[in-house]
């Protein structure tokens, strides 16, 4: 969890240097007291530039010498902690709903790397939930 939030503070940091070249650090950005709308627009950057989103598959359908794969990394990876953070987040604050639509994005990772054995428990389980218990159950 710390990991994302360095990785996430630091993208915020790149982005304000961006901006303004002289705000080096956070704390600099913070003191110039950006408005709402600037923070707000920031972040829209932030989701397109540092998340993995569909353009990551235009981005590998070209050829391998012309490709960043640190970038690519990083972009999955920044994606993957979100998706661990709202997990978290919806765990913490007892959010079933949410912990459901999470286990959704989860059980392909899962699957993608070998790890059937959760794969099959939250698919079954999911499956169990709205097909086979009762209401007062569910």
């Amino acid at each position: 969890m710390y990991g994302g939030i360095c990785r996430h503070l630091d993208c915020w940091r790149v982005e304000a240097k961006k901006c303004d070249p002289e705000w080096t650090s956070l704390e600099e950005f913070a003191v110039s007291e950006p408005t709402f709308e600037e923070i707000e627009a920031m972040a829209c950057t932030l989701a397109r530039n540092y998340i993995a989103n569909h353009q990551l598959q235009r981005m590998q359908r070209t050829p391998a010498a012309q490709r960043d794969a640190q970038h690519e990394n990083g972009l999955l990876l920044n994606r993957s902690m979100l998706q661990y953070e709202e997990l978290s987040y919806a765990m913490n604050t007892r959010d079933i709903g949410r912990i459901e639509t999470c286990l959704v994005t989860w059980i392909p990772m899962f699957k993608a790397t070998g790890k059937h054995k959760y794969v099959n428990t939250m698919t079954d389980f999911l499956c169990k939930l709205h097909f086979v218990y009762p209401e007062g159950l569910k």
